[in-house]
């Protein structure tokens, strides 16, 4: 009798997934028939069902008498959703032909064929020579596994044994069913687990957020748009900096005709050399796309793969230490995105096929990579967290102020108004005020006031006048076109103040950005 190691569950799912366990229970006795009651595995990459022609089916599949059998010794009292009962049968007939666990983007198409959402959180396979070896099988398996909405499915190999799966869910969510083609909605309700949900989509425009509503009670709603071509769209959680994704439909697509799978190298692969495969791929997705390649963060490597190594210790994450450049400065930003694959190859395949993980790896601001790796203890293949950073670039507030000035006056020009010009002692004013702020003795909120203060005591300015303040991580990405002050048709005169680096306390770098704007300057007489 031959059992598989558990698969590999998503980082993120094993931490926030949450069970609990009771004594095995006996197992009826076995049906007439024995292996015969499985159907045979037609050989690896064909499907052994009809699959579904909708996400979160409800059609169910009808068990084979051996299904219905294990299903009985299992004692199951919630039923799983039908699609992960076929994702079972199909698991287990490519354990039959493989004599492996078949690798994660093999599970993925078999669950796209199923109509699945998303990959199981537990896999267990087992291949025995009757059933009465199936059912020693299912008593040994561990009471929290045994209490969940468990799908079971069953094949026949060419060798005559039999192959039994035993799959189950994350368990924090239902979905109703969504089409595959054309516009739909996506309706459905988490069960557990807390974090603020989202909706994302990843298609011929790129990867970006749809609006998702969400209900006091755990029930969320969403529209999904009609695309030329297939799109995936991913159900996420957010815990800070973390997004777990709940669901990853592909819709508008026809859906896969069978299922490949990749071997996993032979021999123990090293943290680092997976590391670097991982970010050739990365770096070769975008060169693709014709997107610059990112430099990885070596000094980072160290810590991730031991943060990787202790995550599945923790019921949730929280940021690895030591995340500091080589200043000691905290990155500007830091998204984090979580993949597996048997090889280098296929962990980059499968995080770009996520929307989250597409945006995390391919984002405009995204200047370098840092990655860290767990080999799978047993078998080959690896779980990964790849890191975007964006590295805050210091620009001398003498630099800065003309490169703002040109955006400000471009947006005015687009509305057809007249240019602004600077002023240095505007500037002074609109300094001081910003290297306050960044040195923590003057608060932020309190900026702009004392500012506008400063103005009408001093009498400064001509006419009406404004101020405002912003941060950004980059100077080239600050929301100027949202300063309606500076946009003003009526204002001719503008001064900046521009502080960066590492915000009081100990916070991530930003540009601290205060600028006064007025309608005219005093005449010199009117300054006496």
């Amino acid at each position: 009798m031959r059992r598989t190691a558990p698969s590999s569950v998503a980082i993120l799912a094993a931490l926030l997934a949450a069970c609990g366990g009771t004594a095995p229970k006996p197992t009826p006795p076995h049906p007439a028939g024995g292996a015969d009651a499985a159907p045979a595995a037609p050989g690896v990459g064909t499907f052994v069902t009809p699959g579904a022609q909708r996400w979160a089916e409800t059609e169910p599949l009808p068990p084979t008498p051996l299904e219905q059998h294990l299903r009985l010794a299992l004692h199951r009292a919630i039923e799983p959703p039908p699609a992960l009962d076929c994702l079972a049968r199909e698991y287990a007939a490519a354990f039959a032909a493989l004599q492996t666990d078949p690798d994660p983007g093999a599970v993925d198409q078999m669950a796209a064929h199923c109509g699945y959402w998303t990959r199981p959180a537990v896999a267990q396979a087992v291949t025995g020579a009757d059933v009465v070896a199936l059912e020693r099988y299912v008593a040994t398996l561990p009471p929290a596994l045994r209490e969940r909405p468990v799908a079971v499915g069953a094949a026949r190999g060419a060798d005559g044994r039999v192959t039994a799966a035993f799959l189950a869910g994350p368990a924090e969510l239902t979905l109703a069913p969504v089409p595959r083609k054309g516009a739909g909605r996506l309706e459905g309700r988490l069960l557990r687990g807390d974090g603020v949900v989202e909706l994302w989509i990843d298609d011929a425009e790129g990867p970006r957020e749809l609006k998702l509503a969400r209900g006091p009670t755990g029930d969320f709603q969403g529209s999904i748009p009609a695309s030329a071509g297939p799109a995936r769209v991913e159900l996420v959680r957010r815990h800070g900096r973390f997004r777990h994704t709940l669901a990853l439909l592909e819709v508008g697509g026809p859906g896969p005709a069978g299922y490949t799978v990749r071997a996993a190298p032979e021999g123990p692969a090293q943290p680092a050399d997976l590391a670097a495969g991982l970010g050739e791929q990365i770096n070769a997705a975008r060169t693709t796309a014709g997107l610059p390649a990112l430099t990885l963060e070596p000094r980072l490597a160290s810590v991730l793969h031991d943060w990787m190594r202790r995550l599945p210790e923790r019921k949730t994450p929280q940021a690895p230490p030591g995340m500091l450049d080589d200043r000691g400065w905290p990155y500007a930003r830091l998204r984090f995105a979580f993949t597996t694959g048997v090889d280098a190859a296929q962990a980059a395949q499968l995080l770009l096929q996520t929307p989250t993980g597409h945006w995390v790896v391919t984002g405009p601001e995204a200047g370098q990579l840092a990655i860290g790796v767990r080999p799978y203890a047993r078998g080959g293949g690896f779980d990964a967290v790849i890191v975007s950073l964006v590295r805050f670039a210091a620009v001398p507030a003498a630099e800065a102020r003309p490169r703002l000035l040109a955006r400000v006056n471009a947006l005015r020009g687009e509305a057809g108004h007249a240019p602004l010009a600077g002023d240095a002692g505007l500037d002074a004013r609109a300094q001081a005020l910003a290297d306050a702020a960044l040195a923590g003795q003057t608060k932020w909120p309190e900026v702009v006031p004392t500012l506008m203060q400063q103005v009408r005591d001093g009498k400064l300015v001509r006419g009406s006048f404004a101020a405002g303040a912003l941060t950004a991580v980059a100077l080239d990405s600050a929301p100027l076109a949202d300063e309606a002050n500076a946009l003003a048709p009526e204002m001719s005169v503008i001064g900046f103040g521009v502080a960066g680096g590492p915000l009081p306390g100990g916070g991530a770098p930003r540009y601290l950005i205060v600028y006064l704007v007025a309608q005219a300057l005093p005449t010199p007489a009117a300054t006496n």
